[in-house]
């Protein structure tokens, strides 16, 4: 394939067909490339393909996008057509032992507690692990949120502290006087991070979410269609399989040698760290059933309501409930604790109660999952060198920012590192 002078077109193959990959294989477009998108999967969509019963879909968890990143904003007119956006809430259900409280407009855990006795700056970033972290909070809320993330099946002390944000444990509310909280904001490096305000409180409107109207599968077609149309040659079912010779990585496929001038590994990286030399990844993870089907009630809002639940006596880590043409829908994510179904529903009825009021939930589709959210600081230390390999000697590998576990955050430094690898790579 040539480009528009005539020259061969450089070559790029992207690993993994979920969101990430999508959206990176149609950047390289824009960049001149030839794309070949390969997905072990037989569709693209990874975690965000739908749940589905008697011919209804349901969203895999609360997976709604951003309209305010760049990729969104560059997605095109099709995949924009086939999206309804919203004001979104992002409430929180904390109960860990100081009296259950609800939250609205902040999604990460709340105390009634004042905002005191947190760590000083040298322990603050001294800490390697999640329970370091949190152990700068005052010591009754700090080891109250451990409690909770072993509940999950978490070992905060293997989880690099990084990772607070992926489960919304990064900055916590301590309410009461939200003046003194945004003076020790202004004032401390060590409360801005660990201390957080509602959006109302900081005068922020609702962030702006988007979701497609027919569910993710449906929209996964139209990006597929998209890619196709732009020249990207999609093969689903095929694995890769990643090699690193002197100064180049290079796949391969069922025997077969793929030399692509870049190669974007938007994928689960434990086989690449393991090519590169680095070991294998201790990739700690918790298992979760999504369970989802549908919610009535007259106090249930207009727009997708998003509740995070942070309580020890209880197996519901996400609760979204979203419109759908005929009513509602609701899809929970939790832990699977053996109880029966009945019993879930009558248990996440209570939850909700604290936000929409009475409401009737009746599930009609559970999957279990394996989430792979978590790093440890070793996981953290073989990242940082595999990078460090690929500025000096593997300059055609970008990693898929394998740290963060929202897609924003990937998407944009993945776009971010091909731009500044690009006159690395042979013209």
């Amino acid at each position: 394939m040539c480009d528009d002078t005539g020259q061969s077109a450089r070559t790029a193959i992207v690993v993994g067909g979920g969101i990430t990959g999508c959206a990176t294989a149609l950047e390289l477009t824009r960049l001149g490339f030839q794309v070949t998108l390969y997905e072990a999967k037989p569709l693209l969509g990874g975690i965000l393909r739908d749940l589905e019963s008697d011919g209804r879909w349901y969203f895999n968890g609360c997976q709604y996008l951003r309209t305010e990143q760049a990729w969104h904003k560059a997605l095109p007119d099709a995949l924009q057509g086939s999206l309804y956006r919203f004001a979104h809430y992002q409430g929180s259900y904390t109960d860990l032992g100081f009296g259950p409280v609800s939250h609205e407009d902040f999604e990460s855990p709340v105390f009634d507690a004042p905002p005191d006795g947190l760590a000083d700056l040298e322990t603050y970033r001294a800490c390697s692990s999640l329970a370091d972290r949190m152990r700068c909070y005052p010591p009754a809320i700090g080891e109250a949120v451990l409690g909770w993330l072993r509940h999950l099946g978490a070992a905060p002390e293997a989880i690099d502290a990084g990772n607070s944000y992926y489960v919304q444990v990064s900055r916590l509310y301590l309410r009461g006087d939200d003046k003194k909280i945004d003076v020790l904001k202004a004032s401390s490096p060590v409360a801005d991070d660990l201390l957080g305000l509602p959006r109302t409180v900081r005068g922020e409107g609702r962030p702006i979410g988007s979701l497609p109207i027919d569910g993710y599968n449906a929209f996964f077609d139209v990006f597929e269609s998209i890619l196709t149309e732009a020249g990207v040659v999609i093969r689903t079912g095929q694995p890769v399989v990643p090699r690193f010779e002197d100064d180049a990585a290079i796949l391969k496929l069922r025997g077969e040698t793929l030399r692509p001038d870049l190669i974007v590994w938007a994928a689960n990286p434990t086989p690449v760290i393991a090519a590169a030399g680095l070991g294998r990844l201790d990739d700690p993870f918790i298992d979760i059933t999504v369970s989802a089907g549908s919610i009535s009630g007259p106090g249930l809002p207009a727009d997708p309501h998003y509740m995070q639940v942070y309580s020890t006596g209880s197996p519901v880590t996400r609760i979204f409930s979203y419109p759908r043409e005929g009513g509602h829908c609701v899809t929970v994510e939790h832990m699977p604790d053996g109880r029966s179904l009945p019993d879930l529903q009558t248990h996440v009825q209570e939850i909700c109660k604290s936000f929409y009021g009475d409401v009737r939930i009746e599930i009609v589709v559970q999957q279990p999952q394996r989430r792979h959210i978590f790093f440890s600081p070793e996981d953290g230390a073989r990242f940082d060198a595999f990078r460090e390999l690929c500025t000096t000697r593997y300059v055609n590998f970008v990693d898929g920012a394998w740290e963060s576990y929202a897609r924003d955050p990937k998407i944009n430094r993945i776009v971010s590192t091909l731009r500044a690898r690009l006159p690395l790579l042979p013209s």
